[in-house]
Order: C-alpha cells, then structure tokens, then sequence
C-alpha cells in the first residue's frame, strides 16, 4: 500500500524511468529525474537513470549521476552495478576498479 499521493507518483515515474532504461532513452530519463531533483528522488530513480545512461555508453555521466545520489541518498547494491556496467562496456577499468575498492569499504552487503 502506498503512504501518500507523492508516493504514487514516484511508483509512476519509476516505471517510466524503467521503460527508458530498456530502450535506452538516457535524455528522457535525465529529464524525468531532473523534474523530480527538487522534489525528492529516491535511489531507485537515480538507479535507473545511471542505467540509461550507462546502456548509451555515458559512463562520465553515469559517475556524475551515482556521486550526487550518494551525497544525497543511500546507495544499494544495484546503484553500485549500474554505475560499474557503464564503466564496464565503456572499458574504463580503472574507475570500475576504484570503484570496486569503495564498495568492498562499504557497509553494503
């Protein structure tokens, strides 16, 4: 059950952003998220929108999009595997690798 009418609209757009994911439509699912900055985003959101942009090869904004999420949200598992897939397929081992090494000092399990 949801809580409250905002919530509502962040499982709304969430399903958005999902469908952007899929077919990699990272200006539409920056836009979105950007819409909702001011707002409140949740993590999933930033999630999705780091995956976007990951599946169009934008492995700077995805790092761009993941720093803000954490200085502003909890980040998951799943924000640390978006992020490190847009480095992965952009062969930018070495951030994937710092990145890796911030996630093993993480409580994340």
């Amino acid at each position: 059950a949801l809580s409250g009418p905002g919530e509502a609209d962040l499982v709304a757009l969430g399903s958005v952003l999902s469908a952007c994911e899929a077919v990699s439509a990272w200006r539409h699912a920056l836009a979105l998220l950007s819409g909702r900055r001011t707002r409140g985003a949740n993590i999933i959101l930033y999630n999705s929108t780091i995956s976007a942009c990951a599946k169009s090869n934008l492995w700077e904004l995805s790092l761009q999009l993941f720093a803000e999420a954490q200085r502003q949200l909890q980040l998951t598992v799943i924000s640390y595997n978006s992020v490190l897939y847009a480095c992965e397929i952009c062969g930018q081992w070495s951030q994937a690798l710092l990145l890796l090494a911030k996630l093993e000092g993480s409580t994340l399990q």
